[in-house]
């Protein structure tokens, strides 16, 4: 069933993407965080050209494996696979080698944000990149 999402606005994409970590490649997947740990201030750096307000990976571990899961919250911006950036490249190099082909995403049911946070994040994530 699809719902629409009550608080969302125009423009801003809030998502949720879970993929498997290849077996064998958890210590792999624990070296590509820390790259991205250790590169923190460029990470930052990247997402305003991609109008990436918000940008949280999750990892847990189950019975069928570890599993990575992205949340995000953004507006219409370049994506990771399409940038020349260096750490985008690397980050996208770990990425073919640790992740299972595919993602399991989830429908965004509810957003609950206070009115001067959400607008902050959408005037940011609607501008940012363009100056």
């Amino acid at each position: 069933m699809t719902l629409a999402a009550r608080g969302i606005p125009d423009g801003l994409t809030v998502s949720l993407h879970r993929a498997r970590i290849r077996p064998g490649m958890e210590d792999e997947a624990t070296r590509w965080m820390q790259m991205l740990n250790d590169r923190h201030d460029e990470a930052v750096a990247t997402l305003d050209r991609e109008h990436m307000a918000i940008e949280i990976v999750f990892r847990s571990s189950e019975p069928t494996g570890d599993h990575l899961t992205w949340v995000t919250v953004r507006g219409p911006g370049e994506e990771v696979g399409t940038s020349t950036h260096p750490l985008d490249v690397d980050h996208l190099e770990y990425d073919r080698r640790v992740r299972l082909p595919g993602w399991t995403t989830a429908e965004v049911h509810l957003l609950l944000v206070p009115e001067p946070v959400l607008a902050a994040i959408t005037d940011w994530a609607r501008v940012s990149g363009s100056t």
